[in-house]
């Protein structure tokens, strides 16, 4: 009889060989970094892609998803099973080869190779500022093309539309799709960020709370005029206290308010709540962001092509 600790090794190895039989089937690969919140680490993801797709138009990428790491404000898991990208999968280990990235965000990293080759004949695609919260934008790719040897005449909206059309290639899994309601293209998506942004001390992507109320004032005004204009509403927050009390706030003015907070309490993915939302608010008409700042809604904005409009 195979002692418990030599098959679970067994298995292991069984795990990693699988693993690197699928990443040599790519032509790159990526180790996302940063391990902030979900929207955070699309940026990183799109932008990994996106270049992946400008070195060769028809390359697939392997992507390296990391969990519970960073921060006690990041902790939360998604699940790779809960969404999907067009040309790119999500794998547990490095491929043969491949830098082991620092967690660490170090702005003197500019000489460090950003391709880098693989035994497999692939090439590890590295971000220059891959650990850092929200970066890997259109402007951030654009500015880093000459290092990964693309064309430098390339313009900003060309790497634009290539980003976008990576971006609306994301998809939720079957499970999520399940709970999107059929209207929410005819409703208006509110996404009120408070928890991690409403801080003493202000920068310039959080709130104190004089700034909130202020953004809550204008916020509560522009509600008030779509519940008296006959605009459904979608609505979501991070702080599910304030979501309800906002919610029958606009019901007693007779407005027309939806809020996922009735999903089936059956057991679920990590980060399945968040991404119901997030997919629910890429599908509205159009979408209120009612904060200072929250990548959560200007990506979910970008995967459906919708306008986004700040209080």
């Amino acid at each position: 009889m195979v002692p418990d600790t030599a098959l679970i090794r067994l298995r292991e190895r069984l795990v990693h060989w699988r693993a690197r039989r699928r990443m040599a089937r790519h032509r790159f690969f990526h180790d996302l970094q940063c391990v902030s919140g979900f929207a955070d680490r699309l940026y990183g993801l799109w932008a990994a892609v996106t270049l992946s797709r400008l070195l060769e138009p028809d390359s697939t990428i392997a992507v390296r998803w990391h969990r519970r790491r960073g921060s006690q404000a990041h902790i939360r898991n998604y699940s790779t099973r809960l969404f999907s990208l067009e040309g790119c999968e999500f794998v547990d280990v490095h491929p043969p080869g491949a830098l082991r990235m620092p967690h660490k965000f170090n702005p003197q990293r500019v000489n460090e190779p950003v391709l880098w080759p693989l035994p497999s004949g692939g090439r590890q695609l590295i971000l220059r500022d891959g650990w850092a919260w929200g970066c890997g934008k259109p402007e951030d790719v654009h500015r880093d093309l000459a290092l990964y040897g693309v064309e430098a005449g390339l313009a900003l909206e060309q790497v634009v539309q290539r980003y976008q059309c990576v971006a609306r290639s994301l998809e939720p899994s079957a499970a999520i799709a399940a709970c999107l309601p059929a209207d929410l293209g005819q409703r208006v998506g509110v996404h009120v960020r408070l928890t991690d942004k409403l801080v003493e001390r202000e920068g310039g992507r959080d709130m104190g709370s004089a700034t909130w109320r202020a953004l809550e004032l204008r916020g509560l005004e522009r509600l008030d005029r779509l519940v008296a204009e006959g605009r459904p509403l979608f609505l979501c927050s991070d702080d599910p206290a304030y979501r309800t009390r906002l919610a029958e706030r606009l019901r007693s003015r007779g407005g027309d308010v939806l809020a996922l907070d009735g999903l089936p309490p059956r057991r679920r993915p990590a980060g399945f709540a968040p991404l119901v939302d997030f997919f629910a608010l890429s599908r509205c008409a159009r979408i209120v962001q009612m904060t200072r700042y929250s990548n959560f809604t200007t990506a979910a904005a970008l995967v459906g092509g919708k306008a986004l409009e700040r209080v």
